[in-house]
């Protein structure tokens, strides 16, 4: 949608992204979707408002704009713009700024997703969270879930957690210093990531992801983790991996996907 008001609305247009590898993915589909436009758009993360607060725009468009509302980015919503959108599929904050993320990119459409799964344009994955004493039982659930060769995203939070599962497993590790970040998770099997490729990643091929670390109770990050299975042409599943004090502590975070009205299997285990 948003490359196509690119392509409908003439000036220079601005893009605003949470994150490098979100901002790589836009450079990459703007020669694909608008050849022609494409030295009119600036894509840029939240962190630049120097460097795009001065220029007039006709376009500034909010990618996964529950971020803007927090105070570090609340500034760019002065930018002088004909117009502005937010995209998001998680207009979630713990923070209690949940509506100034409508009141500051307008009107909000579509948040029926039931009309969007009517359509086929989404598809929902299987929910299941594996209940686990302590990490180690953790440690033993993804290797015993991983014997299933599926195309699999781990998300983990913490960086020597994933580098931990990323020399047991051999598989790569994408994080804030990997460079070709969408390409080395197109191109395996099986991948760790960080939170950097939480938001807006988009991988038609993908068919699971297991979480093993994650932001405490964050319904955002929850929604946008299994959001990166919905335009799967595959059957997928979102496994998450808790240990008892964390599914104490942060089973909040599961209201994102019970409250869209899908099924969630809570399974136990000793």
């Amino acid at each position: 949608f948003g490359h196509r008001i690119i392509g409908l609305v003439k000036g220079p247009h601005l893009v605003i992204v949470p994150t490098l590898t979100l901002k790589e993915q836009w450079l990459e589909r703007l020669p694909i979707f608008n050849p022609s436009t494409k030295n009119e758009v600036t894509v840029e993360t939240y962190h630049a408002y120097e460097k795009v607060a001065r220029k007039p725009w006709s376009v500034v468009l909010f990618d996964e704009c529950q971020h803007l509302p927090a105070p570090t980015f609340i500034k760019l919503s002065t930018i002088q713009a004909k117009y502005r959108i937010g995209f998001s599929g998680s207009p979630f904050r713990e923070d209690g700024r949940e509506n100034y993320i409508f009141a500051l990119t307008g009107f909000p459409i579509g948040m029926a997703w039931s009309d969007l799964l009517k359509l086929r344009i989404i598809h929902v994955p299987q929910f299941r969270v594996y209940v686990l004493p302590d990490r180690r039982a953790k440690d033993r659930k993804l290797d015993e879930l991983m014997q299933l060769p599926l195309k699999t995203i781990i998300f983990c939070d913490s960086l020597d957690y994933g580098e931990e599962i990323s020399k047991r497993l051999e598989i790569p590790f994408v994080y804030g210093e990997t460079r070709e970040r969408l390409d080395i998770i197109r191109n395996s099997q099986a991948c760790v990531v960080s939170r950097v490729g939480d938001e807006g990643l988009s991988d038609l091929k993908l068919e699971r992801i297991i979480e093993v670390a994650f932001l405490f109770g964050s319904r955002m990050q929850e929604s946008q983790r299994f959001g990166r299975l919905m335009h799967s042409e595959r059957k997928t599943q979102h496994i998450i991996l808790m240990t008892r004090a964390e599914y104490e502590a942060y089973q909040k975070r599961l209201l994102a996907i019970t409250q869209r009205g899908f099924k969630l299997e809570l399974i136990e285990e000793a």
